[in-house]
């Protein structure tokens, strides 16, 4: 799973990673020079800062903590909120790409580990305002790896924004 930008400025594009990482399975793609992170529980703030970039990058994230509410305050849930600025008078093309791999049947604990993904899919969907991908899986367990499947929405507001899936 993979978050990206892309930009067009006149006859310049560019295109980073965002994160910080020089090993691993996207060794050699261009990443974002710098971030800068606060973490406020339940809430983080992310700067994304590379001098190739015409554009500013921010995210959001935040999982939902209701003061003495403990089921709803527990609920797997994260929003991420992507924020691009153009601090400059000229025009920018830009674009946001996020890659999110089905996690259902991960999981465990220290002891024991699940990861299978077989019997996972994906579908467009639309809710409301949002539109995204549905993840699902047809894996059924007994006892605690129980906790590993289900479904789960990845989607954006799609209010004046144009939205590409690709599942």
């Amino acid at each position: 799973s993979f978050a990206a930008v892309w930009t067009k400025s006149g006859d310049r594009t560019c295109t980073r990673l965002l994160r910080i990482a020089q090993s691993g399975e996207y060794a050699g793609v261009a990443n974002i020079a710098h971030t800068s992170y606060l973490g406020l529980y339940p809430r983080a703030e992310v700067r994304f800062d590379d001098p190739e970039l015409p554009i500013e990058v921010q995210l959001q994230a935040y999982s939902p903590l209701i003061p003495r509410n403990v089921k709803d305050s527990s609920l797997p849930v994260a929003f991420l909120d992507y924020t691009l600025h153009n601090p400059t008078g000229a025009p920018v093309e830009a674009a946001l790409a996020l890659s999110w791999e089905n996690l259902l049947g991960f999981g465990g604990r220290r002891d024991v580990k699940w990861d299978s993904a077989e019997g996972n899919s994906e579908a467009p969907l639309r809710v409301g305002g949002m539109q995204g991908l549905r993840f699902s899986t047809t894996q059924s367990y007994p006892g605690m790896q129980q906790n590993t499947v289900g479904e789960y929405f990845l989607g954006v507001e799609a209010e004046g924004v144009k939205v590409t899936l690709c599942p």
